[in-house]
Formats: structure tokens, C-alpha cells, sequence
């Protein structure tokens, strides 16, 4: 008997995985749809973050004082918000669509990539960017090619 029940579990199981391969099979272009708009949503939001994060980051990294607590005050703030009242608040401005989605996670994205650079660019050896203004690399190459940190 108990050798019946177990063949019967192994056998529904089985059953269950094709039914779920022959739904992906069925439902493969729908899937590939809602992966794109997902990839859309997710390098949007993070192109979006990176254009106010970076730049900002290179300034408050050569500058101190009250500008740079102000602008961790207002990152950390969009970290505490929780993420469906974000969300809803976006709708209410935004309407329905990708735009609130978008804007959810870019804000979400800002704080990580503001500290990291703020991190990061302090980290680099002093002697590098002297030895690429003696050789006299413009600053925004000098950014691009000496100042990241390396590995």
C-alpha cells in the first residue's frame, strides 16, 4: 500500500511538471514580453538614478560641510519611505503606467550610488590624480581614466 501511495505521489509530480513546461511552451512570448518590460523598467530606473547620482557624488566628494549633509539627509529620506507608499504617491502624480515604477526605482537607486562614489573617490592614492595633472590630462579625463579606484 505504501509503496502504491508513493508512486502516486512521484507520478503527480511528474504530471505537474509538464503541465507547467507545457504551459511555459504555450505562454513563452507572453513571458519574453514581461522580461523585456521588466529589463526596460530596471536599466530606465537606473540610467535615470546614475545621471543624478554620479554627478553629484564627484561634487560632494571635493566638498564638505552642510551641502553634503543636506543632500544624505534627503537620499536617506527616500530610503525611508516605504517602497508601496513611494509607489502610490508616484501613481497619484504620475498616473498609471511605467513612469511611477521608474521613478519608485531610480529613488531607491540614488542613495547606493551617491555613497558608494562618495566611498570610492576619496579611496584613490593622492598621487594619482598629481601625476595626471602633471602630464597634464584635462580634469573630466582625468575622472574618466585615473580617479576610479583600481582593483
Amino acid at each position: 500500500m505504501r509503496l502504491a501511495a508513493v508512486g502516486w505521489v512521484a507520478g503527480d509530480r511528474v504530471r505537474r511538471a509538464l503541465v507547467q513546461r507545457e504551459w511555459t511552451v504555450r505562454n513563452v512570448h507572453d513571458i519574453s514580453r514581461a522580461v523585456q518590460q521588466r529589463l526596460f523598467l530596471t536599466f530606465a530606473a537606473l540610467t535615470i538614478a546614475l545621471v543624478i547620482a554620479l554627478p553629484l557624488g564627484v561634487v560632494l566628494s571635493r566638498s564638505a560641510g552642510i551641502l553634503r549633509s543636506a543632500t544624505f539627509a534627503l537620499a536617506n529620506l527616500s530610503q525611508a519611505i516605504p517602497s508601496v507608499a513611494l509607489l502610490g504617491l508616484a501613481y497619484v502624480f504620475l498616473g498609471s503606467g511605467p513612469k511611477p515604477a521608474i521613478l519608485a526605482l531610480a529613488a531607491f537607486s540614488v542613495l547606493p550610488i551617491l555613497r558608494h562614489t562618495l566611498v570610492g573617490l576619496p579611496s584613490i592614492a593622492p598621487a594619482l590624480p598629481e601625476a595626471a595633472r602633471g602630464v597634464r590630462i584635462a580634469a573630466p579625463r582625468a575622472l574618466r581614466r585615473v580617479d576610479p579606484p583600481q582593483p
